[in-house]
Parts: C-alpha cells; structure tokens; sequence
C-alpha cells in the first residue's frame, strides 16, 4: 500500500506532457542538474490530482528537493544495484512500453468499423441449439469413421421417419454433447456455422462433419448481435493466433519498417530459403546491418517454420530496435521511466531509515510517548481497572475489602486466583481499559450514563479502579505513537539529509515554471 501511494506521488503518470524545446536546469542536488520540466511534470500533476491540497510553487519545490534528496540517499545506499530493484523497474517498463510498440488507435478504428459491418448479418447473431454430436478421436480408422457415419445416418432415419419425434430425448440418448447450447459464431468454426447459420429455426440439419466429430443439429433460436467487447475480444486472439502478434502490433511493425527503411537482401534471403542458413547481411534497418548470424541466434529460441521464422525475426528486430530508442525518442517515456527509478527507490529508502524503523524501535516508542505523553490526552477520561462480578453479597463484600490489598495495575488473573480457591468459580472478572459506552457495569458505577445491570449467576457486582485523563502506557496509543514517531524520524532524516547536502535553485529558472 505504501509502495502504491509513493509511486502515485512521485509517478503522476501520465503519456503526453508537453515540453519546451528549451529546458533550463532548474536546481543542482549535490551538483546533479534537474530540468524544469521535470519539475513541472510532477508539481502539475499533483495539483490537478490533489484538488483538495494544492501546494504552492514554493511549497512544492521544498517537497521536490526532499524527495530527490531521499532518492540520491538510496542511490548512496547501493538500492538501485540489488536484483529485486532491476527486476521491478524493468518490468514496469516492459508494461509501458507496449502502449509505444503497438498501434492501439488502429486497432480499435478496424475493429469498429467492421463490427458496423456486420449488424445486418444473421452469422453474427447468437444461435441456441440441440446436437447429436457423436466425437471422433484423431486415432480411429477408417472403418471405424465409416461405422460412425452408418450409425448417424441411421439416427437421422429414425428422426425423419418417426413424425413428431422428440429430439431432445434422441440427444439424451445418443449424443456425447447432451446440454441445449448458446453460440456466439465468434465461437464456431466455419464449417459448422456454414451448417447452422443456414438451417431455419425449428429445423433439424442433416448429418454432417466436422473436425469435433459428426453433427445432427436443430437449431431453436437465432438472438441478438454479440456485444462490441465480445467481437474485439476475438477480433484480438485471432489476429494473434494467425500472426503471433495484436493487430496493434502488427499495425505499428508495419509503421516502423517504413520509418527505418527496412531494405531486404533479396539474394541473402534466397540462400536462407534454399540452404537454411547464410552469412551475407539480410537486411538493413536504419542502416543498420542484420546478417545470418543474428538470425541463427533467433532461431535457436524460436523454432518453427523457416520462412515464418525469417518474417518473426524481421517483426522481432525492428520492435526490439524500437523498444531500445525509446528513452530518446519520446520525452515523457524517459519521464516516466526516471519517475518510477525514483519512486521504487524512494520506497526502499524510506521504508529502511523511516517506516520499518518506525515500527520495531520499541524503545524509541517509549521515548518519544514518555516526551509528548500530553498530546495523547483523551477528550473524555477513561477507566482503568476490574469488574468483579460475585455470587453472592457476602463474596462483594469481601473484594471490596481484599482489592485495595493487591498491587495495581490490578489483574484479571490476580483477583480470580484470590476468590476462586476451592474449585468452584464465585467470581468472574473483567480487566481493561473503558471508554464510555464500553462496558455497562463500568458506565453504571463510575460514568453515571447507564442503569444497573447484572449478570444471571453472578448478581452483586463489584468496580474498582481509577478514572484516567490519559494513557499510563505507549502501548495503549500504540498506533497514534507509532505513526507519529514515523514522522518524527521523517524530519530527522530530512534535516540531515539536508545538512549533508548542497541545493541551488535557480530563481530565474523558477520565476519561468508554467509561464513559458
């Protein structure tokens, strides 16, 4: 959770910031430059996410400075060299990055410009049917199909024969698919929809094949059009599983081998086909050479069809050139990508000298508790003690005399080890520390806001204790203290971090920010 709102702070995110052709240093950090633009990406954001809590350009830069000082004490610590740091942000990255390697706006026009398409055509509606479905293992021999087909055809006589026959019982009785089904013809394959789409509702199709087995069908309805999110959904798989890529994909593939110039070596090409492999270059990409070496690398780790493998290593290689420029190319992509080096780092930091410190230095807790006990005064005081619950009077009598012996804090433990002695239970206690409303024994004899009340067995009850303005104990307000001893620790670490190190700000630069 933590991790999540830090990377929300720090990340902003966002894929179309606008930057100025000029971009003056803003502030030095120790000598390290950082731009204005930099700093207006993240202080707009902010402020436009943060309605309620927008920070003035002076506020915010002193904020900014913290957050940069705090990234450069994690860079000191070595965070940003460990493996699970690497792993994280490279697979933040790849998550970006797909939005730049594909042609999304693309694919979304095609898709709906053939869904319009198809609102006229009765193949893209919903069917519900029943089938005799008799599957046919891959392994059958021919005989054995020919059994098959005999054994439908017989079905399909006695149905014709027999007038008014009930077909669904024909279903139960022969068929290996014995449930009446809903189709989307996203669903079917082609030669089954050809069959069905083409039969009227209330007819029974003679017998035919398909690569599931032998069909009889009757179709019972034809509905409604399937929805746009079904038709993108398998607009979408099938365009991966005809060409290994999204339609996007393919869109912006396309889209790059004409930005880079791909030039292909016809000849080189011809001597991977016919010899399987080759030395000469086989094509360039912004001028860039990939000869047969590369691609018998690919291959090693690709293996399928030789010329589908040559089109995989083409697509592969100018996606994989573009992933490695992007950086360069697009401005705000190496916004971003700085944002979250920064935001994971200013996770690992701050949980290290702040929040699990925060959590595990009891010691501390105490102390910082025993120096501020006065800013955890509760606005109504509580009650801190025991509710004796007795058997009887004279047991009542007797804890009003014997409690004032023990020492405080008074236990549950204690007061029952001193009437339960024989065996038997003559009193039931309750220990703890009462608010209003709490307990109505406790509101009863020492609030005054409640009527008496007894428990069944136990009728004589007796409370005794202290009213308190405030907590004796750390641990009674161990979650206030705790999340102000985290902040605690946060200034103390700031102001070193700021005693340590050297900002300039650039008062110029400053006077500038959202104004050019």
């Amino acid at each position: 959770m933590k991790r999540n709102l830090l990377l929300a702070f720090v990340s902003m995110l966002s894929v179309s910031p606008l930057f100025a052709q000029e971009d003056p240093v803003l502030l030095r950090i120790d000598g390290q430059p950082i731009t204005r633009s930099e700093f207006e990406y993240i202080y707009n954001k902010h402020n436009s996410q943060n309605v309620l809590d927008k920070k003035t350009l002076p506020e915010y830069m002193e904020l900014f400075i913290n957050y940069k000082l705090k990234v450069n004490e994690a860079v000191q610590q070595g965070l940003d060299t460990t493996m699970v740091f690497k792993d994280e942000l490279h697979g933040y990255r790849m998550q970006v990055a797909q939005s730049y390697l594909s042609d999304e706006a693309a694919e979304q026009k095609e898709i709906e410009q053939l869904y319009a398409a198809l609102k006229d055509d009765e193949r893209n509606h919903r069917i519900q049917i029943q089938q005799v479905l008799l599957r046919l293992p891959q392994n059958l021999s021919k005989a054995q199909v020919r059994a098959a087909e005999q054994r439908m055809d017989s079905i399909y006589k006695a149905i014709q024969q027999a007038d008014g026959v009930n077909f669904e019982a024909m279903v139960r009785r022969f068929s290996d698919d014995k449930k009446t089904q809903i189709y989307s013809p996203l669903q079917l394959t082609e030669d089954f929809a050809d069959v069905v789409f083409a039969t009227p509702v209330g007819q029974i199709t003679a017998p035919f094949s398909t690569a599931h087995g032998l069909h009889i069908v009757k179709v019972l309805d034809k509905g409604a059009l399937i929805s746009f999110e079904e038709f993108k959904n398998d607009f979408q798989l099938r365009a991966q599983r005809r060409d290994g890529f999204s339609y996007a994909t393919r869109q912006k593939i396309n889209h790059l081998l004409n930005e880079y110039k791909y030039t292909p070596n016809d000849v080189a090409v011809e001597e991977l086909y016919s010899a399987g492999s080759t030395d000469k270059v086989l094509f360039y990409l912004d001028g860039q050479p990939y000869d047969g070496a590369l691609f018998r690398q690919f291959a090693q780790y690709h293996p399928m069809q030789l010329k589908k493998q040559y089109r995989m290593f083409v697509d592969k290689s100018v996606l994989d050139y573009e992933n490695s420029r992007l950086e360069t190319k697009y401005p705000e992509f190496a916004m971003l990508m700085q944002e979250y080096h920064d935001g994971i780092l200013l996770f690992d930091v701050s949980t290290i000298n702040v929040w699990d410190k925060a959590q595990e230095d009891v010691a501390g807790q105490a102390a910082y508790f025993a120096a501020h006990e006065k800013n955890y005064k509760w606005e109504l005081p509580r009650f801190k003690g025991v509710v004796v619950h007795c058997a009887d009077r004279k047991t009542m009598k007797l804890a009003k005399k014997q409690l004032r012996k023990l020492p405080k804090p008074l236990t549950r433990q204690a007061v029952e080890s001193l009437f339960n002695t024989s065996g038997g239970a003559t009193v039931q206690v309750e220990e703890g520390l009462f608010a209003v409303g709490e307990n109505p024994y406790v509101d009863h004899a020492i609030f005054k806001v409640a009527p008496k009340t007894s428990l069944p067995d136990y009728p004589f009850t007796y409370v005794y204790g202290d009213k308190r303005k405030g907590p004796d104990d750390f641990r009674q307000v161990k979650g206030l203290v705790v999340a102000d001893y985290q902040d605690y620790l946060e200034q103390v670490w700031v102001k070193d971090l700021r005693s340590k190190s050297k900002v300039e700000i650039n008062q110029e630069v400053l006077k500038t920010v959202n104004k050019y």
